[in-house]
């Protein structure tokens, strides 16, 4: 199949394939390279608390939804994969009686290989990755608090108990990489995949702000953030796989990115070394029941270029599952 084919067949799959299917899907033929799957995850708790010790008397509710999409070829000599994942949380706490925004995310990815049919272990790849949030972000305080805001205009002053952040699908990360990739292990549950070649990073985030600390004077610093542009070479590696008699799937991921030329001057004259970035994860998932999973997610995310601290997130949940895809 010719890449453009390829393409013509994938958009198409795009808009005909239902995100949730009413009914059960028909058989498919075992010939047909394609196959789809779709979840949606929810879950919450509730907590009520009176006259503990450390605690503040009222109730805590949280919720949260993960959906996820998948559309994937694959041939003797293609693959080609298509993921789509959106991550809801909400709170409301006695400090805050309205609901507020603990995580959301939206990341997705097209990711196309070609192995060489002389060495079906070797091949090249192309990729696409984008990532950002559908909400504004706001920094909530308990009491009203002196925000000093370090704008490249000016530093300005605010009191208040809440500070918008960042509006709707800002900040915005594209990547695009291409080059060679290589299955280093292939098994039924275990897969280590490596890949390598040119990259480009784009960073949309003018005029967005992120909190930074708390000044010797009480006032909380909060930074302005700036578009970003990389280009350099990158290195990812993944290992996934699943133990189906424990119920348990598991994934792990490494991504760098050496900066050959970037937007920003760096008034500090650090090395290219120094302004690598790098993005390391784990994700667990335990399935009590085939509608009920538990699951734990760790990320660390750090591009100097962008933010100067490492951005860390760990998101623990137990969720009732609904899912949906076509059959083996």
């Amino acid at each position: 199949m010719h890449v453009s084919d390829l393409c013509r067949s994938v958009i198409a799959r795009l808009l005909l394939t239902p995100i949730f299917a009413a009914t059960s899907v028909e058989a498919a033929a075992s010939s047909d390279p394609w196959r789809h799957s779709e979840s949606a995850q929810f879950g919450g708790n509730y907590e009520f608390y009176e006259n503990v010790a450390g605690k503040t008397d009222g109730p805590t509710t949280t919720v949260n939804l993960k959906l996820e999409f998948d559309l994937n070829y694959a041939s003797a000599s293609h693959e080609f994969d298509n993921h789509i994942e959106i991550s809801e949380a909400t709170t409301k706490t006695p400090a805050f009686r309205r609901y507020i925004k603990r995580s959301d995310e939206l990341e997705y990815y097209s990711y196309y290989k070609r192995f060489f049919a002389s060495t079906e272990w070797l091949g090249l790849f192309a990729r696409f990755d984008l990532r950002t949030q559908l909400f504004d972000s706001y920094d909530e305080q308990k009491k009203v608090e002196t925000y000093l805001i370090r704008r490249t205009s000016g530093d300005t002053l605010r009191v208040d108990n809440r500070l918008k952040l960042s509006r709707a699908f800002r900040p915005l990360t594209l990547l695009e990489s291409f080059g060679a990739v290589a299955r280093i292990l292939e098994r039924e549950a275990q897969n280590i995949t490596l890949r390598t070649g040119p990259a480009a990073k784009q960073i949309y985030a003018d005029d967005q702000l992120i909190v930074n600390d708390v000044a010797a004077t009480g006032e909380i610093e909060v930074d302005e953030l700036r578009d970003v542009f990389t280009l350099g070479w990158g290195l990812g590696i993944e290992y996934s796989g699943e133990l189906e008699h424990l119920g348990l799937k598991y994934r792990s991921y490494a991504n760098l990115l050496y900066p050959i030329s970037h937007s920003l001057e760096d008034e500090d004259g650090r090395s290219n070394i120094r302004l690598m970035s790098s993005e390391f994860g784990v994700e667990l998932a335990y399935s009590f029941f085939s509608w009920m999973q538990l699951s734990y997610d760790l990320s660390r995310v750090h591009d100097p270029l962008f933010v100067d601290k490492p951005q860390i997130t760990h998101n623990f949940f137990l969720n009732i599952v609904f899912s949906n895809s076509s059959p083996s």
